[in-house]
């Protein structure tokens, strides 16, 4: 049986503590556990960044204090003050509060160190990550994609990923969905 205290191997978890650690480029995943049937790991999001310490204190941000409505003032260039406007939360801000208030024991693991798109995908379909969205997929109704669609995407895809990332990607997704199987039963 999958121990859950090793369930990231061989991944590097980054934490608030350590997210100075992570001031390059990469591609990271989110995994959490349901708060109403906290059993096995989700995962719930992958991206890529530039900067991954940058992207994610913003996020921890976000998991912490959802962003409210609030009143805002314009300002010209000359500070004057001409009207005031509502300043709402973003898409980003609704998701990261969405995942906070369903799930816990949030944790955020580097996949690579290269800022590289073909992996995030990779990573996303292998483990249809709950949130995840491609290519403005969460902004219009889509066709449901099927299990040969996504295989397909991923046969594609592996194609341009190097074969040392992509054997470290296969062996965790291997071992998560045996620790899924195990904890679901």
């Amino acid at each position: 049986m999958q121990n859950e205290n090793n369930i990231f191997e061989p991944f590097k978890i980054i934490t608030e503590k350590n997210l100075t650690k992570f001031k390059a480029a990469g591609v990271w995943a989110l995994f959490g556990k349901e708060k109403a049937n906290p059993k096995p790991y989700i995962g719930l999001n992958v991206g890529k960044s530039a900067n991954i310490k940058d992207e994610l204190q913003i996020d921890f941000q976000r998991l912490k204090k959802p962003k409210k409505p609030k009143e805002k003032k314009y300002i010209n260039q000359f500070s004057e003050s001409k009207f005031s406007y509502i300043e709402y939360p973003s898409r980003l801000d609704w998701l990261y509060n969405e995942i906070a208030n369903k799930y816990k024991d949030l944790n955020f693991i580097l996949i690579t160190d290269t800022n590289d798109y073909d992996i995030e995908k990779y990573f996303a379909y292998s483990l249809k990550a709950a949130y995840w969205v491609s290519n403005g997929r969460y902004s219009e109704k889509h066709e449901t994609i099927t299990d040969d669609e996504i295989q397909n995407i991923l046969k594609d895809t592996q194609k341009n990923i190097d074969n040392k990332v992509l054997e470290k990607i296969n062996k965790f997704k291997k071992n998560y969905l045996q620790y899924v199987k195990t904890h679901c039963t």
